[in-house]
């Protein structure tokens, strides 16, 4: 349960920053008023040592330079660590199978360091919309 409590909070302080954020809602492909990402959640893989914390996991740099070439690419919305150490999460700004691509070419997922799971997701609710 309090795994599931750590999520969905992450998750409203990441829609709360992508709301907040006219230029990336106003950049995204929408369907009316809907918008659709793509959201990475990253778990712990074979190789993850729970002794370490995310930043000292061997190989984790490899990860977090993927990471920034996505973001370099403008394909990375927002991305983490959770901070109970059980993996972290990306906004992904593409389509499902360039979501699913990108995840699986991650460095630390080829080596067994995370699991990746990919799920469409329809931003519905903005704080952008509830200030008008």
């Amino acid at each position: 349960m309090k795994k599931s409590l750590i999520v969905l909070i992450l998750f409203i302080l990441a829609f709360s920053f992508i709301s907040s954020k006219s230029k990336i809602i106003a950049s995204k492909k929408t369907d009316g008023d809907r918008v659709f990402y793509s959201v990475l959640f990253h778990s712990p893989g074979e190789r993850w040592v729970d002794s370490l914390s995310f930043r000292d996991q061997p190989g984790i740099e490899e990860h977090v330079n993927y990471m920034g070439l996505l973001l370099k690419n403008k394909k990375l919305v927002l991305g983490g660590p959770f901070l109970d150490n059980s993996g972290g999460m990306v906004i992904f700004d593409g389509t499902i199978e360039e979501a699913e691509k990108a995840a699986n070419d991650d460095p630390a997922v080829k080596n067994c360091l995370l699991k990746v799971k990919v799920k469409p997701w329809m931003v519905v609710m903005s704080r952008q919309d509830a200030d008008k």
